[in-house]
């Protein structure tokens, strides 16, 4: 779940009724072996306006490392109990938005000797404007039911004309998930971390893990995990797949490009992202960072001229970009343009400005 830093999600999406039931939607994951011991936790759930997070898990010899604690973390450890009865030793978050850091609640349930690990920037942000957002989704999220409701019952697309079975599809699954977010979050705690670190922070286990600050991207709290043996690269929310997801008051478009440039240069052989499916090559992340420094560059050209940032966000071209993400797909195209075309213009001109 994205903390309210998308203004069209707390417009459109909201707590729901049965009429939309789902199973459970907190398990929706695969658990896949991407090494030895070392297991990507995979939603299933299709591209949507509402998502939980990826996870990893990492088993030593005598405990296990977790990478992000999702909403769903409570059966991720039903599911953790049955592989090992080993204990949680470290939860990393690899940034601070709830379906990142929502399950250290279970964890520290679960595990109560469980360490939690993070950038420090989180530190400043989760009691003070991370608490504000969080607040304001819980707040704003029931407002928009009618409006997401009434697309169904129409079968209107938001893009104007019918809804495709895929959008159908999408929503009635961001009905489900943000009902699960409304049940969850409200009741649960924050648990800050009390490891933090600045540039990089090793775990010398059986299983070398590096966690690390690549740069700020997505947000100014991330950090990736990179398993130098296995050649495995945990990337949080710096690679979001098949839409990425931009925030126009957190994050960095400047930093973005040279952020994946440097996750790049790791040359791992499995990458798995915040969201979306595990990869085994770069070629998604070049086409990331080309679409962030592109806009980048054209803010900047623009800016130059003295085009208002309403002129720039008609006169940008993204074009190739959202083909090549977005394909046929109307959905994708929809997500496209309000969680990267839109979001990303707005940062990247705040960025230039406060320069």
């Amino acid at each position: 779940m994205i903390n309210n830093i998308f203004p069209l999600f707390l417009i459109i999406i909201s707590f729901t009724t049965s009429i939309y039931p789902q199973n459970n939607i907190a398990a929706n994951f695969e658990i896949q072996e991407i090494g030895k011991n070392i297991y990507a936790v995979i939603r299933k759930d299709p591209p949507g306006l509402m998502c939980d997070g990826n996870s990893v898990i990492i088993i030593n010899k005598d405990h296990v490392v977790i990478v992000d604690a999702p909403e769903a973390s409570n059966e991720i450890i039903k599911e953790l109990k049955k592989m090992t009865d080993k204990p949680v030793r470290y939860v990393i978050n690899t940034h601070w938005h709830d379906d990142h850091i929502t399950g250290n609640q279970a964890y520290h349930d679960a595990y109560p000797n469980a360490e939690f690990i993070a950038h420090k920037n989180i530190l400043e942000y989760l009691p003070h404007q991370g608490l504000i957002n969080r607040n304001n989704m819980i707040s704003s999220a029931p407002g928009g039911v009618e409006y997401l409701k009434s697309l169904l019952e129409k079968n209107e697309s938001m893009a104007g004309g019918p809804m495709t079975d895929e959008e159908r599809v999408s929503f009635i699954n961001d009905i489900a998930l943000v009902e699960h977010y409304l049940d969850i979050v409200p009741n649960t705690e924050y648990f800050l971390p009390k490891i933090t670190f600045n540039d990089k922070y090793i775990l010398e286990e059986d299983k070398k893990i590096e966690i690390i600050k690549a740069g700020n991207a997505h947000t100014a709290g991330d950090i990736v995990v990179f398993l130098p043996d296995e050649k495995i690269l945990i990337t949080g929310d710096i690679v979001v797949h098949p839409v990425p997801l931009v925030g126009a008051e957190q994050s960095h478009i400047d930093e973005w490009g040279a952020t994946l440039d440097k996750l790049i240069s790791k040359n791992a052989k499995t990458i798995v992202p915040g969201h979306g499916k595990v990869m085994h090559d770069n070629s998604y992340l070049s086409l990331l960072s080309g679409l962030f420094n592109s806009i980048c560059r054209q803010t900047k050209d623009a800016v130059a001229q003295g085009k208002t940032l309403d002129e720039i966000h008609t006169s940008i071209d993204l074009e190739e970009f959202r083909e090549e993400i977005a394909g046929d797909s109307q959905l994708k195209k929809i997500l496209f343009n309000y969680y990267v075309k839109g979001p990303g213009v707005t940062a990247a001109f705040n960025e230039l400005n406060k320069k």
